[in-house]
């Protein structure tokens, strides 16, 4: 009976797909109340399940088995469903994030006259994401990989007639399609040396072979150099789903869709996945300390480099955007120093108020008749108080403050990485922390506080709250930000005890295979915790001094000051101009080549072929001219030739 809900999961956003899709005319409204529905659905499962994981309750692990897939030689895939307390804690903030997305859609695209084609793409990418959680086996969890790649490219286009929508979602496809072939390649060279490719079968050989003495274990019969490379590929997929260096360009370029896209994508779907994957493969990645460590090189530096480009952008849902890249490296730091629960943990928070920050970017573009540029805002809270005091919160926790959820996960990152010895990444981590709290109240000052910079008079006059379908969602967020960190407390629902048989294996490996050993020093662990408290209260003064007190003087004296370090920062690093130039000289280079290939190999086959056809035919019309003479002159030397030859060889 637990199958049939675990398979309803999934389904229902994928009905909630072919109605809009199928009948979207037909439903009209209807359709996108029955896609909320549908994902509500979904979540009150999820939730459940999450609950009785947490208490105990359900028996972990379930597999669900649907129908035998594919067989192939040795390869035998079935199509299989996996709940363990890793599933149901990805199921619970998933589809409860979306459905809060799906309801706030309701009011934020009623009137747009692809009503129903937007939820059609939005339960289909629910339903790619569960399918992506839920995979028992990794070209399951490829199909719903695929599956948010393909979404993602159609809601990211959505608007077709906006200028640079079409292209920003061709960007992000073909980026992840990048990152794919790294997927692709680590899945047969997984299975060249195990044989599977079940989830459960291949965490089970790494934990032998981690634990083994003798190196007989299969993951190690091509060598330590081997597992390193699978896994760099592995790492590869990863950058170009969730954003890091160099795969990370995309995401910015993403808010071209509706704002709930981005709310999804940052929150519930998409760039999760990555983080995801890592987890769910602890265990292989803890057979490879070096990749582990350039997880974590990466991670930092994406982290540092995508927070301070938010410093400086002006346009809301970009500096969100870039906010995400920056917190997905944090996710990555901990899985690369081996925090793999402080990780996953941080996209749970993160989840809350990143997807509250973007719900309440869309509320105010959606009251600033689409106005996105930050210094065309200003004095929104008393028009806007809770959009405003929901953003309020978002901000505080996403900056660390005390006792809200981004405190929990962000300082147990830090720590981790501090007590694992990588000292220069835990203050690249700080630095980032620091660029966190100025950056996010540089959004909030400059929209909500201050006076009101909307140009259009008849917009600024008649700017209002947002209808109750988006600010109630905006309340619920706001109340997980600041809650949510609690559930990892250890006497109020522990996060870490509950995911522990999920990532023991690997701990046991890093523990088993590593010489350092981690400190452990409460009296330590405090006093780092204090100086990330201080790191963001002192962010979110430094904010209330640039942005409000000498607003608006502060980007000339900024710029002025910081000079070439403000100009990096505006300028995103130049890392699309370096793009381009790259790929447009790569272009010029492969056009060059196949220009030279095309004449004198191909060109060169074909002239050479076309020449020995007519030597050929040549030689046969002297040979086809109609005289008998000929004929019999032709006859009688074959005989000849043939008396030579059997008298030569006999």
């Amino acid at each position: 009976m637990i199958g049939f809900w675990i398979v309803l999961i999934p389904l229902l956003p994928l009905i909630a797909f072919v109605a809009n899709g199928l009948f979207g005319r037909q439903l009209k409204r209807a359709g996108g109340w029955l896609a909320v529905g549908c994902m509500g659905g979904s979540a009150l499962i999820g939730t459940v399940l999450f609950l009785g994981a947490v208490t105990n309750i359900l028996t972990l692990p379930i597999e669900v088995r649907l129908w035998e897939w594919m067989v192939v030689g040795d390869l035998s895939v079935s199509f299989s469903f996996y709940v363990d307390q890793l599933t149901c804690f990805m199921l619970f903030y998933v589809t409860f994030v979306s459905s809060l997305v799906f309801l706030y859609s309701m009011g934020y695209m009623e009137g747009d006259p692809g009503f129903n084609r937007f939820f059609a793409y939005l339960g289909l990418f629910d339903f790619s994401m569960l399918i992506l959680v839920l995979g028992e086996s990794l070209p399951v969890v490829f199909v719903g990989w695929e599956g948010v790649g393909l979404c993602s490219y159609l809601l990211i286009g959505y608007y077709m007639s906006l200028p640079g929508a079409p292209d920003a979602g061709k960007k992000a496809f073909i980026m992840n399609r990048i990152g794919d072939f790294g997927f692709l390649v680590a899945m047969f060279m997984l299975f060249a040396a195990v044989g599977t490719l079940s989830i459960p079968e291949v965490v089970e050989h790494a934990r032998v072979t981690g634990l083994d003495e003798e190196g007989a274990s299969p993951l190690l019969k091509y060598g330590g150099a081997y597992v390193t490379i699978l896994t760099l590929m592995f790492f590869l997929g990863c950058t170009g789903k969730s954003a890091q260096i160099p795969l990370f360009t995309w995401l910015p370029d993403a808010m071209a869709g509706p704002t709930p896209v981005s709310a999804l994508i940052h929150a519930a779907t998409m760039v999760t996945a990555g983080v995801y994957l890592v987890v769910r493969l602890a265990a292989l990645f803890a057979l490879a300390p070096t990749t582990m460590l350039v997880i974590a090189v990466i991670a930092a530096l994406t982290a540092f480099i995508a927070g301070s480009i938010a410093l400086t952008q002006r346009d809301i849902k970009k500096v969100l955007a870039y906010s995400t890249v920056s917190q997905l490296g944090f996710m990555f730091l901990a899985c690369g120093v081996g925090a793999f629960v402080a990780g996953i943990f941080h996209v749970f928070t993160h989840s809350f108020f990143k997807a509250c920050l973007f719900l309440g970017a869309g509320s105010v573009i959606h009251a600033a008749h689409h106005e996105q540029n930050m210094f065309k805002l200003g004095g929104l809270r008393k028009a806007m108080p809770v959009t405003a005091i929901t953003f309020f919160i978002a901000c505080l926790a996403i900056a660390g403050f005390p006792l809200l959820s981004g405190f929990f996960s962000k300082d147990e990152i830090l720590w981790k990485t501090f007590s694992n010895g990588h000292f220069v990444l835990w203050t690249i981590g700080i630095g980032t922390a620091l660029m966190t709290a100025v950056y996010s109240f540089r959004v909030y000052f400059l929209t909500f506080c201050g006076e009101c910079r909307i140009e259009d008079k008849h917009a600024r006059e008649h700017v209002h709250e947002s209808p109750w379908t988006m600010t109630g969602p905006l309340l619920i967020l706001a109340i997980g930000a600041a809650i949510a960190g609690i559930m990892n407390l250890p006497k109020v629902g522990s996060i870490t005890q509950m995911l522990d048989p999920v990532v023991a294996s690997a701990h046991e490996i890093i523990k088993h295979n590593s010489e350092h050993h981690a400190i452990h020093n409460g009296w330590l662990e405090i006093g780092l915790m204090l100086i990330s408290t201080l790191i963001a209260v002192w962010g979110i003064f430094l904010a209330r001094r640039l942005f409000l007190k000498h607003w608006p003087e502060a980007p000339t004296e900024l710029g002025r000051k910081l000079g070439l370090a403000y100009k990096l920062s505006y300028n995103r690093w130049w890392w699309d101009d370096i793009y381009r130039v790259f790929v447009g000289g790569l272009f010029g280079l492969v056009a060059k080549l196949s220009t030279l290939f095309d004449r004198w190999v191909i060109d060169g086959i074909l002239h050479t072929i076309a020449g020995v056809s007519r030597l050929g035919s040549f030689i046969v019309r002297a040979t086809q001219n109609g005289q008998v003479q000929a004929y019999a002159l032709m006859f009688l030397l074959g005989v000849n030739l043939v008396v030579w030859l059997v008298l030569w060889y006999g």
